[in-house]
């Protein structure tokens, strides 16, 4: 799931890093997610909640540039 790592290094300009220390989503988790091919809407609500509360966009907003990103990679 490049969208994640997308999400957090080039629209947040922050590091993965942040994910582990400003929420609860561990280092495990983070790479299973990132280094599969999860769609979207497999992913656990805490990770949306995660993105959500860093980048202070709604859900709604989130989950389009996530969408939008994959769908470029296609």
């Amino acid at each position: 799931m490049e969208a994640i790592e997308w999400f957090l290094t080039d629209y947040l300009g922050r590091s993965p890093e942040l994910l582990f220390t400003q929420t609860t989503i561990r280092p495990q988790e983070y790479h299973q997610w990132k280094d599969t091919k999860i769609p979207i809407n497999e992913l656990p609500l805490k990770l949306f909640t995660a993105l959500c509360s860093l980048s202070q966009l709604s859900y709604e907003e989130v989950l389009k540039l996530l969408v939008r990103y994959e769908l470029c990679l296609l």
